[in-house]
């Protein structure tokens, strides 16, 4: 646990990137869970909400627990960013091989939950977010590929960053009925 927390600490002192980076993903997450219910722009993505579930069992339902979501989310973020990407040379062949693999569980799960879009979600918001996270996906992808062949620190930093951008927005919306 200390450590995890040193590498937290670390991760905002000594990255003037990693800050900035870390904020855009803090509201994005936060973006994800703003309404009550699902919209084009607040999804409820599956990475974000399953946190939130465990902030509301803590606090209750408050402004509090999107705070503390968003917190995880971005915390998260610095902690990854601080030792994975700090090992750049020795992680970019596997980070690709972690963006490929969860690009395609993504895939397989539009392809499940696509119906229940369209039955509980409507037409207009299954179709707009599938387009949204569709140009992601292919951003995420190119950036992915050009980090490989530019292989320079920032390229790969970027690349993660929209990578964590799209996975805590907008990566497994939710396309079910509501509870």
């Amino acid at each position: 646990m200390r450590n995890i927390i040193r590498t937290f600490v670390n991760g905002i002192n000594n990255n003037a990137y990693g800050i900035p980076s870390s904020l855009v993903i803090a509201f994005f997450s936060y973006l994800t869970i703003s309404s009550n219910v699902p919209k084009p722009i607040s999804p409820f993505s599956v990475t974000v909400v399953f946190p939130m579930f465990i902030a509301i069992a803590i606090v209750g339902k408050t402004f509090l627990s999107s705070l503390l979501t968003s917190f995880f989310c971005s915390s998260l973020y610095i902690i990854i960013f601080n030792t994975v990407f700090k090992k750049w040379s020795k992680f970019a062949q596997v980070f690709s091989y972690g963006y490929f693999l969860i690009i395609l569980c993504s895939i397989y799960y539009y392809i499940k939950a696509f119906d229940f879009g369209m039955k509980y979600q409507g037409s207009t918001h299954t179709y707009t977010v599938t387009t949204i996270n569709m140009i992601l996906i292919s951003i995420v992808t190119y950036l992915n590929w050009r980090s490989l062949i530019v292989r320079t620190p920032f390229m790969l930093k970027f690349s993660g960053t929209v990578f964590f951008l799209w996975f805590f927005w907008i990566s497994f919306p939710w396309l079910g009925e509501l509870i």
